[in-house]
């Protein structure tokens, strides 16, 4: 069951992920996947794990997200795991408050 916004009935949903080229605005995959609460990051780490397989030739330099992934677990993840592939994630806050010592 999913909501699309507050005030809003949750209906079986299914979401549709895109993973695209910033420069070339190329769509580099697409799926679809039931809506659940983790479904976003969950696929996300899927298509790029597919995306570098596919094309091993395409470097990524930076990663680009929204706020589904900004979660303290998935923020940690993505940074370890990025950092070892050299890309630099690029994530939206969930609050508005800084931390003290970042996660």
């Amino acid at each position: 069951m999913y909501k699309k916004g507050k005030g809003q009935e949750a209906y079986p949903r299914y979401l549709v992920h895109d993973v695209i080229d910033v420069q070339s605005r190329v769509i580099l995959s697409r799926r679809a996947s039931l809506a659940t609460g983790t479904a976003e990051r969950e696929t996300s780490w899927e298509q790029r794990a597919s995306i570098r397989f596919r094309y091993p030739s395409i470097t990524i330099r930076t990663l680009p997200a929204d706020k589904a992934h900004g979660t303290t677990e998935d923020l940690k993840a993505l940074s370890k795991a990025l950092f070892v592939q050299g890309i630099t994630p690029l994530v939206s806050l969930r609050r508005k408050e800084m931390e003290e010592i970042p996660t």
